[in-house]
């Protein structure tokens, strides 16, 4: 009887812990996702669990529930010995951020979109322009190579504040210097645009101006 009772109490959740990872190391992670919200999401089951059957809890489904949260990158959901259960989550890690129309989002490496909120802001590059969620040839992440480019440049990444699409053979460059913009065309060959207007840059504008141009 002794033994059927401690297989019993094994077999029971000894509690369940929810905790927010902050990917970034700067602290926005908990201001973005808290477990509260993530607790709220699960239909308070980490504030019940304690005591359930463990046969009854699924920690693949709780993951997979997770995981269609817009604001979540990843989560895992681990089972111990001991009978609790630890659930871990990472929030959503942008890389880009829309202005669309009266709207704003971040966008992450795999194209999921979180809507920003006052809340959590997150220094990223910045789009303005509409991408159709249909459109699957066309959307945010197309440009990451322009966006990387730029990025990896120290002399672009400090001159240029923003790309405006109008289409996607019509993308703009805003540069800080709110002189002129800078139309790319289609995002090809971007290497050699930017290259022959840094000639222009180096070479033409510091002895004509651009009364000159």
């Amino acid at each position: 009887v002794r033994r059927q009772r401690q297989m019993c109490i094994r077999d029971r959740c000894t509690g369940m812990t929810v905790t927010v990872e902050d990917a970034d190391g700067d602290g926005g992670a908990t201001r973005f996702v808290t477990p509260a919200e993530l607790i709220r999401e699960l239909d308070s089951l980490p504030m019940r669990a304690k005591g359930l059957a463990l046969a009854n809890i699924n920690t693949q489904e709780i993951r997979h529930r997770l995981l269609d949260l817009d604001k979540i990158e990843d989560a895992s959901v681990v089972r111990y010995t001991d009978g609790s259960i630890r659930i871990s989550v990472t929030p959503i890690v942008p890389v880009l951020r829309v202005f669309d129309g009266t709207s704003s989002y971040y966008v992450n490496r795999s194209g999921k979109r979180v809507k920003a909120s006052a809340r959590y802001h997150k220094s990223v590059p910045i789009i303005e322009g509409h991408f159709d969620q249909a459109d699957s040839a066309f959307t945010p992440l197309s440009l990451m190579p322009l966006v990387d480019y730029i990025a990896s440049d120290s002399t672009w990444n400090a001159y240029i504040g923003m790309i405006k699409v109008k289409s996607p053979n019509d993308i703009i460059l805003i540069p800080n210097i709110r002189e002129h913009v800078i139309n790319l065309g289609a995002p090809t060959n971007f290497e050699s645009k930017l290259e022959d207007l840094r000639t222009f840059y180096n070479r033409v504008l510091v002895k004509q101006g651009w009364e000159k141009y």
